[in-house]
């Protein structure tokens, strides 16, 4: 089981990131492997700053929560 970082997410879901490859392979070999989670912290590290929270999802890789 691997945890993923607020870095990872946010990388993984940034179309012009220079490690958008990497953050998605990282998330697919934990997903596929022994597991991936993320935090409580990392999901409010990403909503700080967005107007509406409801939003927060879309910007989660889909299997990262």
């Amino acid at each position: 089981m691997i945890l993923l970082d607020t870095n990872v997410l946010i990388y993984a879901s940034t179309p012009r990131s220079p490690f958008l490859r990497w953050a998605r392979e990282a998330i697919a070999e934990g997903v596929s492997g022994d597991g991936a989670a993320t935090s409580a912290v990392s999901i409010a590290e990403i909503c700080v700053g967005d107007a509406e929270p409801e939003s927060v999802a879309e910007l989660v890789p889909p299997g990262t929560t």
